[in-house]
Formats: C-alpha cells, sequence, structure tokens
C-alpha cells in the first residue's frame, strides 16, 4: 500500500492525488496538520509535503513522485513515448509548478482573498488557532511572493499576467483538448492544479468568467482524475 503525506490545500498533493487516481492505484492519505509541521523532517529531510512511502521507500517531491509512479504503473501512461513530446510535458509540468505557483500564492492568499482562503490551510482547526495563526501565515505569503517578484506586482499587472497565461493554457488545449498530444499528461494535471487555484481567487474567477473553453477543459481534467481539490 502506497501513502501519500500531504496537506489536502496544497497543489502539489492534488497532483499526487490525481495521477494516482487516474493510473488506479490505491493509497491511504495520511493528512499532516499545520501546526505539526516540524516532524515531517523525520520523514522527508526536505521537510516538505508532499512525500509518498513506497515498499519501505521514501519519495519526497511531486515531479520525482509522479515520474516514480509513471515507471512503476506505465498504464495508463502520463509521459509520451516521443521523445519531443515527453519533452515538453517536462517542461509545462516544470512551469506549472516553478511559475503558475507564484501567481497561485499571491492571488489565493494575497490581500484581497487570504480572509477567504485561509480556512482552507487550517482544516478543521479550532477557531482560536485559526486566529492565531492567520496573522503568522498572512506574512509569510506576503515575504515569500515579495522576495520572489509576483507579490510585488498590482491588483491591475496581476490580472493581466493571469488572463495571458491562461489564455496560453486556453490555446494549447484547443486543437485536442489536452496540452500535449491528444490525451491526458502530467502536464494537463500539473498545470490544472496550479491554475483552478489561481481561479480560487477574485482575479482568477473574473478571467475564467472570459474564457469558458478553460473553464471546459478544467472539468475535463477533473473527471479523468477524479480531482478532490480543496
Amino acid at each position: 500500500m502506497i501513502t501519500l503525506s500531504q496537506f489536502a490545500v496544497s497543489p502539489y498533493c492534488d497532483k499526487i492525488r490525481r495521477v494516482l487516481r487516474y493510473k488506479q492505484i490505491s493509497f491511504a492519505i495520511r493528512e499532516w496538520p499545520l501546526a505539526e509541521v516540524g516532524s515531517i523532517r523525520e520523514k522527508n529531510s526536505t521537510g516538505k509535503l508532499p512525500f509518498i512511502e513506497i515498499d519501505g521507500t521514501v519519495i519526497a517531491d511531486s515531479t520525482n513522485i509522479a515520474l516514480e509512479l509513471e515507471r512503476r504503473y506505465p498504464r495508463p501512461a502520463l509521459i509520451p513515448s516521443d521523445p519531443a513530446q515527453r519533452a515538453l510535458v517536462l517542461a509545462l509540468e516544470d512551469w506549472a509548478d516553478e511559475s503558475l505557483y507564484f501567481y497561485e500564492m499571491t492571488t489565493r492568499f494575497g490581500e484581497q482573498d487570504f480572509a477567504a482562503n485561509v480556512g482552507k490551510l487550517l482544516g478543521d482547526a479550532p477557531k482560536e488557532m485559526v486566529e492565531a495563526m492567520a496573522p503568522m501565515l498572512r506574512e509569510m505569503f506576503k515575504s515569500t511572493t515579495t522576495t520572489q517578484g509576483i507579490g510585488r506586482k498590482s491588483a491591475a499587472q496581476l490580472a493581466e499576467d493571469v488572463d495571458r497565461l491562461f489564455g496560453a493554457i486556453e490555446d494549447l488545449q484547443r486543437a485536442t483538448g489536452f496540452v500535449v498530444g491528444n490525451t491526458l499528461t502530467l502536464a494537463d494535471i500539473a498545470i490544472c492544479c496550479q491554475a483552478e487555484c489561481i481561479g480560487d481567487s477574485t482575479i482568477g474567477k473574473q478571467v475564467l468568467q472570459r474564457r469558458p473553453a478553460l473553464a471546459t477543459y478544467f472539468s475535463r481534467v477533473d473527471a479523468l482524475t477524479q480531482a478532490d481539490r480543496v
């Protein structure tokens, strides 16, 4: 049995749940309480989630996990055999993880939408804990996104960026319904995990209203991967 250690709200953990379900692999979930993040290092030296335990081995980093699952469970495939398509899938997956992610953090947990979304981070935590941790989390996100750079942009600049990025995704999937080739790949999963989180923000919702084809694409990928996004 595979055990997935996760924060349910994390788009990276969402990615691994979708990969496992698409491949019809049985797994158990360990939901890690936010208050116990310090103990993650006891299992995973990076101190990050997600990680999986499989056959006594701990595998960390969502990309590494996805590729190892592809190696062990090659059907249905999420990585194309064609070298050019494989390269594009891996590049788009990295783009989602390393670029879209910071738009997700800046929009979903920025000043405008923090209050509406912070509860997703704390799950069923008591109200007192939410009230105590919310200011710390707000500052953590602000510091991270400001240092990275996207957090320094105005709301108007963010809206323009999100519209451009969502337009690129919409165009990539236009021909076949998927961003690479004519079947679902890891790139579709990674992109949807991040972009749908952006869609939880005011800016993201406004952009999606203007791009119904993109919403249809998200729904297509959600159905194939049995999405249960928080």
